[in-house]
């Protein structure tokens, strides 16, 4: 029922949402969090040093650490589902590009929800990470190249 609710609030009320959740992402994750050089933010990407750079994370900074994965959570699918409502009110959106890009943003999300769990829960090892990461950007590049073609179609057609 909320999320029907959420629906119904207009694309700028789900822009705002978005910004602040990535303000709050932006400043949990590079300027509250900050360790040092060698593990600046929260989704580090040294993958060999993982297990010893999870705990440090959690020993120096647990609480920044756990709260930029649980904004991650909500974010991700909400920018996700922002750019869906844009181009499906645009009226050059291909049909093709309506049925797809849910298809594409729904493994996205998958990915970045597993990469999310490893970093907080760890059972994995940090090549397994390497490989989630490395899938979860190829699959939203696809996803946000969808949404650049859509806005050139928009432009193109005015």
């Amino acid at each position: 029922m909320a999320f029907y609710q959420f629906e119904k609030k207009s694309i700028s009320f789900h822009l705002i949402i978005v910004l602040v959740l990535t303000f709050l992402m932006y400043l949990d994750g590079s300027v509250l969090f900050y360790i040092s050089d060698l593990l600046p933010h929260p989704q580090f990407r040294a993958f060999e040093l993982f297990y010893s750079l999870r705990k440090q994370a959690l020993l120096l900074n647990a609480s920044y650490y756990i709260v930029f994965f649980l904004l991650d959570f909500v974010w991700a699918p909400l920018l996700l589902w922002l750019l869906f409502r844009w181009m499906k009110g645009w009226e050059s959106t291909p049909g093709y590009f309506i049925r797809i890009y849910p298809i594409i943003a729904v493994f996205s999300y998958l990915f970045d929800f597993f990469e999310n769990t490893i970093y907080l829960l760890g059972y994995v090892s940090g090549d397994v990470l390497k490989v989630v990461v490395e899938v979860k950007i190829y699959l939203y590049v696809t996803v946000f190249l969808f949404f650049i073609l859509s806005a050139i179609l928009k432009l193109v057609k005015r």
